[in-house]
């Protein structure tokens, strides 16, 4: 799963929040947040990319690059498998 930098970045500006404060309701640390913004290697976990997505109020498809419908990725920090979903028109994670 990809995080496009510039969509977080713009989303992230559009509610006035800082990469800090974002950060913080997300629960993940500034430096990730600016790892994801300015598109650098991460674990893109897709747990803490859900919980970004709700700190930021939006579905984490208006976040993301991909994955394709049905890939199933897997979270390092829980273990827990999700897959990319067309729930009632719109993309989501959803466990597995």
């Amino acid at each position: 799963m990809d995080i496009d930098g510039n969509k977080l970045k713009v989303m992230r500006d559009f509610k006035a929040l800082s990469q800090k404060s974002l950060a913080t309701m997300a629960g993940v640390s500034r430096t990730y947040i600016s790892a994801l913004e300015n598109d650098k290697p991460v674990n893109a976990d897709p747990a803490k990319l859900e919980a970004i997505a709700k700190a930021l109020g939006v579905e984490l498809a208006r976040i993301c690059t991909g994955p394709a419908e049905g890939e199933v990725v897997k979270s390092e920090s829980t273990g827990k498998r999700f897959e990319m979903r067309n729930v009632g028109g719109r993309r989501r994670m959803e466990e597995i």
